[in-house]
């Protein structure tokens, strides 16, 4: 009688879909802890688990493992998103901040140049390509204006 229900009933999707509810159960927390230690910067951990799962998700034979590795895997590339929203929820103050992480990424010598140095390169290509004249001079004009004042490292 046993042998007859396990031929007529299938449960392989019940067995991924329990593993799924346990996986995304478990890496909520773990991704709350691993920005609350870490920061985002601990991104690549979820990065390498994620593709070691997926290559053992190729690699294995039983379909149902197989589609568990596959979850596990893309459930850790999710968390490399979810490591960032995490930390803008903290900044909003739904989650509380480690005191002893250095949050701001002001410390850097070079953090107040980036956007400026993006923004000028993007303004760059479009202000060339009207008139490559008339679009150096206002980039440069743009450059003056928003780094009067300070420090300016040569990043170009």
């Amino acid at each position: 009688m046993g042998l007859e229900i396990n031929n007529i009933i299938n449960f392989s999707g019940i067995a991924v879909g329990l593993a799924t509810f346990v996986i995304i159960g478990c890496f909520h927390p773990i991704v709350i802890k691993a920005e609350y230690h870490f920061g985002k910067k601990c991104w690549w951990v979820f990065l390498v688990a994620g593709i070691m799962a997926a290559v053992a998700s190729l690699l294995v034979q039983n379909m149902t493992g197989s589609t568990i590795l596959g979850v596990l895997a893309f459930s850790c590339f999710w968390s490399i998103l979810e490591l960032h929203e995490q930390e803008k929820r903290v900044k909003r103050g739904w989650f509380p901040s480690n005191p002893a992480k250095n949050v701001s990424s002001s410390s850097s010598p070079l953090s107040h140049l980036l956007p400026v140095y993006f923004a000028i390169r993007f303004r760059w290509f479009t202000a060339f390509a009207e008139n490559p004249c008339r679009g150096m001079y206002s980039i440069l004009e743009r450059m003056r204006t928003r780094l009067a004042g300070k420090s300016l490292w040569v990043i170009f």
